[in-house]
């Protein structure tokens, strides 16, 4: 697993054939309207925001192989760094970035998540990156723009919380990424890969136990929680 660091970006190697194997194989069919909503997680809207985006979701293969490599060694190693612990998925999902030249919007605009303390985000390039076709980008301390360029199989790491950033639109080609959401796990708990739509992480992170059907089980719009009272 190679490594460098840019300015508050780590980028880490997964393996250019795998990632063009996901994007070749996974469905990216969807539009990025929420179909996950739950008053215990933060996440977008329940309409789409923008046409120029896709989404989709992540098959059982490619759930398991993202599982598999995250509990790797060098990964475990990595993640102990960063965070003191071993980490897990609280979120993955699949972005497709179709060529447009309007504004952006949503990820693609200038933010900083509010993500809780300790939570770090991943975009796993699924293709490769130039300045035409989606690029990264961030903003120093001193407000200076900077695009992360890359191949396939390339795995950027950054705190979204302290970092200004967005992923610019394409203008030549479509864009295709994996979004990963990392969070602390807790002891005794195994490396898990949650799949949550459009949302984004639990409220609570470290204290929230995910049923292990939360993944599986798509709300439609309007439908009470599950145990609610009418």
């Amino acid at each position: 697993m190679l490594a460098f660091q840019q300015q508050g970006i780590t980028v880490l190697g997964v393996g250019r054939e795998r990632a063009i194997a996901w994007r070749e194989t996974e469905a990216f069919d969807r539009d990025v309207g929420n179909r996950h909503p739950a008053w215990d997680w933060a996440g977008n809207a329940l309409a789409p925001y923008s046409a120029a985006l896709r989404s989709g979701v992540p098959s059982p293969r490619l759930v398991e192989e993202l599982r598999a490599l995250f509990a790797g060694a060098d990964f475990e190693a990595f993640f102990r760094g960063v965070l003191g612990c071993p980490a897990t998925i609280g979120n993955c999902r699949l972005v497709k970035s179709l060529p447009h030249d309007t504004a952006g919007v949503g990820p693609q605009s200038w933010h900083q998540d509010g993500c809780p303390p300790g939570v770090i985000r991943g975009v796993l390039y699924l293709s490769d990156v130039d300045e035409t076709t989606g690029p990264f980008r961030y903003k120093d301390d001193a407000g200076a723009e900077h695009s992360v360029l890359g191949m396939a199989g390339d795995l950027l790491v950054f705190d979204a919380m302290r970092l200004q950033h967005r992923a610019t639109p394409p203008v030549r080609a479509a864009r295709f990424a994996i979004d990963l959401v990392f969070m602390p796990r807790l002891p005794g708990r195994a490396l898990q890969v949650v799949v949550a739509g459009m949302n984004h992480w639990p409220a609570d992170p470290f204290v929230y136990a995910i049923p292990p059907d939360r993944a599986a089980t798509a709300v439609e719009p309007g439908t009470p929680p599950a145990g609610s009272r009418s």
